[in-house]
């Protein structure tokens, strides 16, 4: 697995909550960070859905970190199958 190298930005950690039966995963895109996503995530905890909101390495810190990005992260998300 990759290590990054820059601290994660202010509002783009990951970002988990049990809520009812009902699992949202939400993804940010390729250029994105979930600094974006997290209005709509937080929207769906508030109405009671449990939600996913991962953070892929080397988005929300520096574009050094994402250039030794690997499918590890990837792997590691299936894994734990949340």
């Amino acid at each position: 697995m990759t290590q990054e190298n820059h601290p994660v930005l202010k509002g783009a950690e990951e970002l988990y909550a049990k809520g009812n039966h009902v699992g949202c995963l939400v993804s940010h895109g390729f250029t994105g960070t979930t600094q974006s996503m997290r209005p709509l995530g937080e929207a769906l905890i508030e109405a009671g859905y449990t939600v996913c909101m991962p953070r892929l390495k080397g988005h929300g810190t520096h574009y050094e970190d994402m250039e030794k990005n690997d499918l590890s992260r990837l792997a590691e998300l299936h894994s734990r199958r949340v």
